[in-house]
């Protein structure tokens, strides 16, 4: 960022709070979605597993050690 070739997408803390919670709960609704599927079509569950762990992952409260 010091290059001047990148811009931030939220310049406040509080902009980033909103975005991240939107970005959280996005992910919830696909998660669920991806778990709807699974139980829906049970052939497919074993294709989604990974979905669900990527998702999961991501669901994870981030680690607040960086403060930028």
């Amino acid at each position: 960022m010091s290059d001047g070739k990148y811009q931030r997408l939220c310049k406040t803390a509080e902009s980033l709070a909103n975005e991240r919670r939107r970005q959280t709960e996005r992910m919830r609704e696909l998660a669920a979605i991806v778990d709807r599927l699974g139980a829906e079509y049970h052939g497919a569950a074993p294709a989604l597993r990974r979905a669900v762990l990527a998702y999961g992952s991501r669901l994870q409260p981030p680690d607040d050690d960086d403060d930028d």
